[in-house]
């Protein structure tokens, strides 16, 4: 059952995708945990537009590209959701506001 090293490696294109997805979530992971909508839908545009100019040095067909980007914002949207779920269990971050004061001696 040995399987030669051509046919264990993933086209460039699918590579990108791949990459494009994973970084996707990783932002919106980030984006829930710390910022907000602002933020996301920044992202979101980013994305939409690099994804654009990707599919034009690929070649892809309007029907692939827009289906990738719907993939892809779905990422972004999915896991920046997770990453408003894990920020709601973690503990506020204290300012110097909210400390109560200290009395001199």
């Amino acid at each position: 059952s040995h399987v030669a090293p051509s046919q264990c490696i993933i086209s460039l294109e699918d590579s990108v995708l791949l990459w494009a997805f994973l970084a996707t979530a990783a932002v919106g992971l980030a984006i829930g945990l710390r910022f907000r909508i602002p933020f996301l839908l920044a992202s979101a545009i980013l994305f939409s537009v690099a994804t654009v100019g990707v599919a034009a040095h690929f070649g892809w067909s309007i029907s692939y590209t827009i289906i990738i980007i719907f993939g892809l914002l779905a990422a972004l949207q999915g896991s920046y959701l997770v990453g408003l779920l894990v920020s709601s269990y973690l503990p506020a971050p204290r300012d110097a506001e909210t400390k109560l004061p200290t009395k001199e001696i």
